[in-house]
C-alpha cells in the first residue's frame, strides 16, 4: 500500500495506490504528502480526482522526462481540502494546450479523465486551476469540506 491511512474504505485506496505503484514501475519518483485525514463523504470523489490526475501525469512523464517526478499533496485550510499535484515538464503544456485537451489520437475513448474530475468539482462546488512554474506542471483543486 503506497498511500496509508489515506482513506478509510480501503477498495477507494485502491484507485490512487493502483496509479503511484504503476508510477514508480516506470521510473518515476513520487512524493505523497498528505496532512489530514479524508472525510468519508469525499472518498471516492477525491479518489477518483487522483487516479485521473496521476494518470495524465504519468503519460506525461513517460514521454521521457529526466529525472522523472509526480508529487501529491492534500492539506485543509478554512474550511477546504486543498489538492496539489505537480509533475515535471520539458516545456510549456499550457502554451500550446490552454484547454488541456487529450493529445491522443483516439478522442473518443480518451480525454474524459479531466471531464470527470471538473465534473466532480462542479458538484461540489470546487476549483482547478492549472499552472507552470520552473519546469512543473501544477494542477491545483479546492474542495469545499461536508
Amino acid at each position: 500500500v503506497i498511500i496509508d491511512l489515506l482513506f478509510q474504505r480501503a477498495f477507494v485506496q485502491r484507485f490512487p495506490n493502483t496509479k503511484f505503484g504503476e508510477a514508480q514501475e516506470k521510473g518515476i519518483k513520487t512524493v505523497c504528502q498528505i496532512h489530514i485525514p479524508i472525510p468519508e463523504e469525499l472518498e471516492l470523489d477525491i479518489s477518483i480526482i487522483l487516479f485521473n490526475l496521476l494518470d495524465n501525469a504519468i503519460a506525461y512523464e513517460e514521454q521521457g522526462i529526466e529525472n522523472a517526478q509526480i508529487s501529491v499533496s492534500i492539506t485543509k485550510t478554512a474550511g477546504y481540502l486543498r489538492i496539489l499535484v505537480k509533475n515535471k515538464i520539458k516545456e510549456s503544456v499550457l502554451c500550446g494546450n490552454s484547454k488541456l485537451t487529450t493529445s491522443k489520437k483516439d478522442k473518443i475513448h480518451h480525454g474524459w479523465g479531466l471531464k470527470s474530475v471538473r465534473d466532480i468539482l462542479r458538484d461540489r462546488n470546487g476549483e482547478i486551476d492549472f499552472y507552470e512554474k520552473r519546469n512543473e506542471f501544477s494542477v491545483n483543486i479546492i474542495i469545499p469540506e461536508i
